[in-house]
């Protein structure tokens, strides 16, 4: 996934957003967050990303 450049003045408000859509699609097991999480999470472990039900504990992101 590639990333970008934050602007000069980037919008708090806009990455809060992003990061709450992010958090809410990692607890739905959005495979596509759960890729980017495994990619860009520094101290995730891949078995962490691993569930056997979508509603089983999802990672933390702290």
């Amino acid at each position: 996934m590639p990333t970008t450049s934050l602007p000069e003045n980037p919008s708090l408000e806009h990455l809060k957003a992003q990061a709450k859509l992010v958090r809410d699609l990692v607890r739905a097991a959005d495979t596509g967050a759960l890729a980017m999480v495994d990619e860009f999470h520094p101290r995730l472990e891949p078995a962490d990303l691993e569930h056997n039900e979508p509603a089983s504990r999802p990672p933390t992101l702290n």
